[in-house]
């Protein structure tokens, strides 16, 4: 009903307004509700540090009905009085310590449900408005958004699934990919994305690579919100579908980017924004600029990626990408310093953009002679 109304009887100016003010009242209503969001997170810390300080030394301590902890507790004290060759040395403490917060902590609080239920209210009545008024849009370049949808998913499946089998590999024992085994799974899973659907909606797979596009005018900003929508609808397809296929990933978040040890927040921004610059610099290199060969584009934006995830592996992850860091957040539930994500890919890429249009694209010129129009003198 009310798109009906907003398309038969409101201009089209006062439409973008109307989508403007919900998609405002969206980011407000999302700010006001995202301390909601991580309760759980400072109510997991609170229940670890409690039972750091309380000793669990007698018998009867979690005699409590229906406390699973006596039960637990009581094993490990009947197993550390057997007579029998010494056994490894286990803090059960700490064992009982993560079976509470794996028992009273993992879900979210009714209040935070209901917060995060509310927040997802105003989104979606202002996708759903934005995305029938652009319907014919739509429509026109489905395949391309299709396209965006697919590659994003590709890239979170095997980038972060890589990091996730790693953890697997790990804990079992093995040796795992390591950095560079993960760096070459990032780079060759954009090459294959690249000549797979690079010449259908040009594999940005990037919200970065996007927003720089409609900056330097090589896409209408429609279209580029249309594509980051769906790059986002891929990442969160495939961080969902990690968590479901490497339930134990969840201790490291699902492959999700965080900070290196003792690294502060400004080092993370600038890494994440050389790499990122790098690497849309390369994209219009390589794939804008008519003068590059296009045959050799998809092969040096995966070494690209490569390499900026070996170099900003260990202080920010080495992301270059806000969907590659959101989709397996929001499924593990971690946003702490999110912002770095998206501040810092983003700044690279526009000014990678920008300085690329004005110094190193070809200037467009007018080779027609100028012709003498104005008539002729009779004589």
């Amino acid at each position: 009903m009310c798109s009906y109304f907003l398309c038969n009887f409101v201009s089209v100016r006062s439409r973008f307004h109307i989508v403007m003010v919900l998609l405002m009242a969206a980011s407000i209503h999302a700010v006001w509700s995202m301390p909601g969001l991580f309760t759980h997170s400072l109510q997991a810390q609170t229940a670890f540090n409690a039972t750091d300080k309380k000793p669990m030394s007698e018998t009867g301590e979690y005699a409590e009905k229906g406390n699973p902890l006596f039960g637990l507790q009581r094993t490990a004290q009947n197993v550390s009085e057997m007579n029998h060759a010494p056994l490894p040395i286990i803090d059960w403490n700490d064992q009982l310590k993560l079976f509470a917060l794996e028992s009273t902590t993992h879900r979210l609080p009714e209040k935070t449900q209901t917060a995060s239920a509310w927040l997802l209210f105003p989104t979606i009545i202002a996708l759903g408005v934005i995305l029938y008024l652009w319907r014919v849009n739509i429509v026109s370049n489905a395949i391309k958004y299709v396209s965006e949808f697919l590659g994003t998913f590709a890239l979170i499946f095997v980038g972060a699934g890589c990091v996730c089998a790693d953890y697997y590999l790990a804990k079992s024992g093995s040796n795992g990919f390591g950095l560079l085994g993960i760096a070459i799974a990032f780079g060759f899973v954009v090459v294959a994305i690249a000549y797979s659907f690079g010449y259908v909606s040009g594999a940005h797979i990037n919200p970065a690579v996007t927003i720089s596009m409609v900056v330097s005018n090589r896409m209408d900003a429609k279209t580029g919100f249309l594509y980051i929508v769906s790059q986002i609808g891929g990442a969160v397809f495939g961080g969902f579908l990690l968590k479901m296929l490497f339930p134990a990933a969840m201790a490291i978040n699902l492959g999700t980017c965080t900070l290196g040890s003792g690294v502060t927040i400004l080092q993370a921004i600038i890494m994440e924004a050389v790499i990122t610059f790098l690497l849309v610099f390369v994209v219009y290199a390589t794939v804008i600029d008519k003068r590059a060969t296009p045959a050799l584009a998809g092969f040096a934006i995966g070494l690209v990626v490569l390499f900026g995830v070996m170099v900003g592996g260990t202080i920010s992850g080495g992301s270059m990408n806000p969907a590659r860091v959101f989709g397996p957040a929001l499924a593990s539930g971690h946003f702490d310093n999110h912002y770095i994500w998206w501040l810092g890919p983003i700044a690279g890429g526009v000014l990678a953009g920008l300085v690329y249009e004005n110094f190193f694209a070809e200037k467009e010129k007018n080779k027609q002679q100028l012709i003498d129009i104005r008539p002729k003198r009779a004589i």
